[in-house]
C-alpha cells in the first residue's frame, strides 16, 4: 500500500491518495480532494 499527498502540475489543489496493490497484480487507487477549511464566521 502507498499513501501520500499530491498536487497535479499547474494546480494548487491538494489530493490525498492511496494505492493498494492486490496479490493478483492489480491495483486499487483512491483519490480524495483536500478542500480548504471553511472560512471562520465573524460574530
Amino acid at each position: 500500500m502507498e499513501e501520500g499527498v499530491v498536487a497535479f502540475p499547474g494546480s494548487t489543489v491538494l489530493y490525498i491518495y492511496r494505492t493498494v496493490h492486490r496479490p493478483d497484480g492489480g491495483t486499487d487507487r483512491h483519490l480524495v480532494r483536500l478542500d480548504p477549511p471553511p472560512p471562520q464566521l465573524s460574530h
